[in-house]
């Protein structure tokens, strides 16, 4: 059984409800695609909530950080939840405004690594400004860092690690903050 599933059977709660709920989201469904059986677009949603909450002192390895993450989530306030839905749901949709059907797919399937970083930093840089960029300039960031060598070895090779994750983050951090 994957990790999700497992997670959302021995971790139910308040959060594994969110991010069920999340995964019907319009724009994610756009996103990500057909609803996946084994749960891996709930466990991407979780992934993008953690890194943006915890993302700073990531610890491999990632199923156990998630793990964590859920559980300490599920005993979280339901104004603290209500956030998190505040949060994500506009991320998804300039997300997907932005960038379309080839955002987080820079060869040709989604990538984890590129969208957990750029969600979550998406996120925080909503979350942290009264003022919404506009998708123009969410995809000229997005193109740039997507170049960049630094953030390609971020999500190329060894992503849980947490060196690399810490690195991608913060490669995808500096890129969302000037916009």
């Amino acid at each position: 059984m994957p990790p999700q599933e497992i997670r959302n059977c021995m971790a139910e709660g308040r959060f594994t409800d969110l991010t069920k709920s999340l995964n019907e989201n319009r724009d994610w469904r756009n996103i990500y695609g057909n609803f996946s059986p084994r749960a891996k677009d709930q466990e991407l949603i979780t992934r993008v909530l953690a890194l943006l909450r915890k993302g700073d002192n990531y610890e491999r390895p990632m199923a156990t950080f998630l793990t964590k993450f859920v559980r300490e989530m599920n005993a979280a306030s339901p104004e603290e939840l209500a956030r998190l839905r505040k949060t994500f749901e506009p991320t998804a949709e300039l997300s997907w405004n932005a960038l379309g059907k080839t955002g987080f797919r820079p060869v040709r399937a989604l990538n984890a690594a590129v969208l957990d970083s750029v969600m979550s930093e998406l996120a925080r840089r909503l979350r942290n400004r009264d003022e919404k960029p506009s998708p123009g300039s969410i995809k000229q960031a997005y193109d740039t860092l997507i170049q960049s060598e630094g953030f390609r070895e971020g999500w190329s090779s060894r992503t849980s690690n947490e060196t690399v994750v810490k690195k991608r983050i913060a490669a995808a951090r500096n890129a969302f903050a000037s916009i």
